[in-house]
């Protein structure tokens, strides 16, 4: 919010924000724990019995469910980042401000899904071929797997996932680009007299009457954002009154 001297009027002017693609650090943080949870199905009973809680992943058998978390977890983190930078980009952007929102948006969940799938891989090789090697690296399935002490299938379903999250997140609909307006987006909101207006500048490519004052100043024709104070050209505008002021005289004196 910023103040504005015009025609001897002080008036606040608040500018309206456009849409950027910054990393947004709640729909990061809160989709790298949903992947470390779901990543506890199978190898994350080492951190079960760490809190004392390993009689309980005995009896739920969580082992036996790997597809369900990995697919659960993966669903996750494309449902918080879609809706996440879904709403954002509903606020309204321009065609290259949209496309750097969704390559955000991708860069984001590609991580989560990335830390989902290699949490589940190392905590899996950790409990089965470190931990507890003597037990499980006597079976084939174990020794004998692309990963010692993964099992290929559970490989398999950790991919899977990890192609899946992003194939989803991809087809999903996504908001389209505003239509560019013909001059640069830099509109800003006055707020003064207990009312607010919206004020553009002239469009600086338009040319001949168009790019004008109607008061009869130029406005730029460079792209570059117009000098001194901003001017609104609807009704009760300055320029407004002074035209209205000018098509009077002329109505008096014909």
């Amino acid at each position: 919010m910023t103040t504005q001297k015009m025609d001897g009027i002080t008036q606040e002017v608040q500018a309206v924000p456009n849409s950027t693609a910054a990393p947004r650090a709640k729909p990061l943080a809160g989709s790298l724990a949903a992947g470390f949870v779901a990543s506890l199905c199978c190898g994350g009973s080492l951190l079960w019995g760490l809190f004392g809680l390993a009689a309980l992943y005995r009896t739920l058998k969580l082992w036996q469910y790997v597809p369900e978390f990995l697919g659960a977890g993966a669903l996750l983190i494309v449902a918080i980042h879609w809706l996440s930078y879904r709403r954002q980009a509903r606020l309204g952007c321009e065609a290259p401000a949209c496309a750097d929102l969704r390559q955000a948006m991708f860069v984001s969940a590609g991580i989560s899904l990335v830390f989902m799938v290699g949490s589940f891989i190392f905590l899996t090789w950790l409990n089965h071929a470190v931990v507890n090697a003597e037990r499980f690296m006597k079976m084939a399935h174990y020794a004998q797997a692309i990963i010692p002490g993964v099992k290929n299938a559970e490989l398999f379903y950790a991919i899977a996932s990890l192609i899946g999250g992003a194939v989803l997140l991809a087809v999903l609909p996504f908001p389209r680009p505003a239509k560019p307006s013909g001059a640069a987006y830099y509109g800003e909101r006055q707020v003064g007299h207990g009312r607010s207006r919206d004020v553009w500048p002239v469009p600086a490519t338009a040319p001949g009457p168009l790019g004008a004052d109607p008061g009869g100043e130029e406005g730029p024709r460079d792209g570059s954002p117009p000098s001194g104070p901003l001017r609104s050209w609807g009704a009760g505008s300055p320029s407004a009154e002074r035209r209205d002021d000018e098509e009077n005289l002329d109505c008096c004196s014909t």
